[in-house]
């Protein structure tokens, strides 16, 4: 929101707002972006040849290595980026420190501009294979857009922490395009829809090695503009999830005892959060403030996006009317609804039944869970693959992006809260996965210095399971949050079991007020 204030201040009249980027709309899933996003040169306002700045940013200053006692695993180089640095997104990258991995990296991107392929459609692909990849049904960026609209908790639908693995969650979607864009791809499916080619290896889509895209990092990412427009979509799909459950004025928490995203257990405190507090729609959103009080900002004075002056136009997974929701829409965006959308149709009369949106619904509670995955065993953001074996053949299940840093020790919240899990729906497959020996994870990450892909297989006979600290399990929808880590000393255990429902009250808050009523439009 601050950026959108500072856009109005820039303009006379101020009718400007932040465009939120559709990922689920029918044009976008065929396309995998809107050529507003790729285009290096546009036409704003009548005036043709600008440069389009949602393509890329220049840093107007460099971003230096930082202190030693922050970069004690000398990580934190792979930061360090020249005053007049361009942001970068797959298929090129962006590491330019120390000069051996800036050496591999230009030698990398001056292949990309050799290939058959302009980079622009290396990258849309990319989006589009990770949007809507039959290869993995139900594990797909649309399944989990889709799916999170359907948890009725806030805990569970806000975060990964207190879905825990075994629910679909806003923030795994969040995820997995910040890494299609800087750079992980998908295992490609055979003709006889395995994963792996003759030799036995699996085959990625599109997979150019090498690349290194700044919003793949947590760092980096905000520097990309391309971030905010993915953002913008975040808040509105929380907004949909608002409405759709009636939660668009105050927001109800499941007290579970055992969430440590509600409360520290298992893990530590966030930063100004004290040992044991449990956090709730009061707590302090440091370090944000009201702007016009001057007061600590809660996360109770957020809920209401309408009070913070600005609203959504109804885009894709949207109805132009939820139940006990009647919103009116302004003819300015009413014009461009029907270029947005054509396939929603709003009634003449509002006192119609909304119009039906059709959701892919969790009919089956299993999945597949991978539990505990420790981050700071991994350098920087990567992906868990799961597949299973099938005539000593794999087949692809589906892949969850974790979005990391290449140096955590920097980061307060990382070192105190350093474990994650992903789960993975196996509603066709149950029958392949029943047998634990018949599953295989993959962590596939990235060497900084060479951009390539670093994969290393968890089975539950591997020494290495041990290291990262997983659990996995087949588990009901409904799955005890009671995680805990692996030792060495205990035997990865395969499972399906009941408990009850995990929850957690960290998710996407918005943290600032707006002067006035803005309404944000889909990218066209």
């Amino acid at each position: 929101m601050k950026l959108e204030q500072a856009l109005q201040r820039a303009v006379p009249d101020g009718d400007v707002m932040l465009l939120y980027w559709d990922q689920t709309s029918e044009e976008n899933l065929k396309s995998g972006m809107p050529p507003l996003l790729t285009q290096k040169i546009v036409t704003i306002d009548g005036v043709p040849g600008i440069e389009n700045p949602l393509l890329s940013f220049k840093l107007p200053k460099e971003i230096p290595m930082p202190p030693a006692e922050h970069n004690a695993d000398n990580r934190a180089q792979y930061y360090v980026k020249p005053r007049g640095y361009v942001t970068k997104r797959y298929p090129f990258s962006g590491i330019v420190n120390p000069p051996s991995a800036k050496e591999a990296a230009n030698r990398h991107n001056d292949q990309v501009g050799g290939n058959r392929k302009a980079p622009e459609v290396y990258l849309a692909e990319n989006i589009r294979y990770w949007l809507n990849v039959e290869a993995s049904k139900g594990n797909n960026i649309l399944c989990e857009y889709r799916g999170c609209l359907d948890v009725c908790s806030y805990n569970q639908f806000s975060n990964t922490t207190s879905a825990a693995g075994s629910n679909y969650n806003l923030e795994q979607p969040h995820n997995d395009i910040h890494l299609a864009i800087g750079g992980f791809t998908m295992p490609f499916p055979q003709g006889d829809g395995s994963a792996t080619d003759e030799e036995g290896n699996v085959d990625h889509f599109g997979l150019m090695e090498g690349a290194n895209g700044d919003m793949g990092e947590k760092k980096t990412a905000a520097f990309d503009p391309i971030f905010f427009v993915h953002h913008s979509n975040i808040d509105r799909i929380f907004w949909i999830w608002q409405k759709k459950w009636g939660y668009t004025t105050s927001i109800p928490l499941d007290e579970n005892k055992n969430d440590s995203g509600l409360t520290p257990v298992g893990q530590g405190p966030t930063p100004h959060q004290k040992i044991g507090e449990r956090l709730n729609f009061q707590t302090f959103l440091a370090p944000f403030k009201d702007e016009a009080t001057g007061q600590k900002l809660t996360s109770e004075q957020c809920v209401d996006i309408r009070k913070l002056g600005y609203d959504y136009s109804v885009g894709s997974l949207d109805q132009y009317f939820w139940p006990n929701y009647p919103i009116r829409v302004p003819k300015r965006v009413d014009a461009c609804l029907s270029r947005m959308e054509p396939k929603l149709i709003r009634p003449e009369n509002d006192a119609l039944a909304p119009i039906a949106i059709s959701f892919d619904r969790v009919n089956s509670n299993k999945f597949l869970v991978v539990r505990n995955i420790n981050k700071n065993g991994v350098a920087g953001s990567f992906v868990v693959q799961a597949f299973y074996r099938k005539d000593a053949k794999l087949y692809f299940i589906g892949q969850k992006g974790v979005l990391s840093r290449w140096n955590r020790q920097a980061c307060g919240n990382c070192m105190t809260r350093p474990t994650t899990s992903v789960c993975f729906l196996i509603d066709d497959i149950v029958p392949h996965c029943e047998n634990v020996c018949n599953i295989e994870v993959v962590i596939y990450g990235k060497d900084p210095e060479t951009g390539r892909a670093k994969r290393t297989k968890i089975t539950h006979m591997m020494p290495s399971f041990n290291e990262f600290g997983f659990e996995i399990s087949v588990s009901p929808h409904e799955q005890s949050m009671g995680a805990r880590y692996i030792s060495s000393a205990e035997p990865v255990r395969f499972h399906n079991s009941r408990g009850p429902t995990g929850q957690n009250s960290q998710g996407f808050d918005r943290n600032s007020r707006n002067s006035r009523n803005t309404w944000r439009c889909q990218i066209l």
